[in-house]
């Protein structure tokens, strides 16, 4: 059975560079990730990742998260939502904004991240 340290370990910094991404800073997104620990059930998780390109994604992960905090503002959460799997519709629910906008502004975002990342979005993977 998977422990409450584990999954503690396993979820916070996700849960915390998320929250920042909406706007929070570090010491507001450690507090409220805290807070929804203390108070949720538990969810069953998967096992640990695997260690060996823990670096190389930390580094990937810190220029994702500073290109998506240098967004325009409804740009950088329709992005944050859409990054914790909401659907264009809950996110334009949540926006209180039609589909359309949030389709929008979702293209900006991913056009405005491949410009600061440095991606040829034209280019066949």
């Amino acid at each position: 059975m998977v422990s409450f340290e584990d999954v503690y370990k396993a979820e916070r910094s996700g849960l915390v560079r998320y929250l920042m991404t909406m706007g929070a800073d570090q010491y507001q997104a450690d507090d409220a990730v805290q807070a929804a620990f203390a108070r949720d059930l538990l969810p069953e998780v998967p096992g640990p990742l695997d260690s060996g390109d823990i670096a190389v994604l930390n580094e990937e992960e810190e220029m994702v998260r500073a290109a998506v905090a240098a967004l325009p503002g409804r740009q950088r959460q329709v992005m944050a939502l859409l990054a914790a799997g909401f659907t264009t519709a809950e996110i334009a629910e949540q926006l209180a904004c039609d589909q359309g906008a949030v389709r929008q502004a979702l293209a900006r975002a991913r056009d405005g991240l491949a410009r600061q990342l440095g991606i040829d979005r034209r280019k066949p993977r």
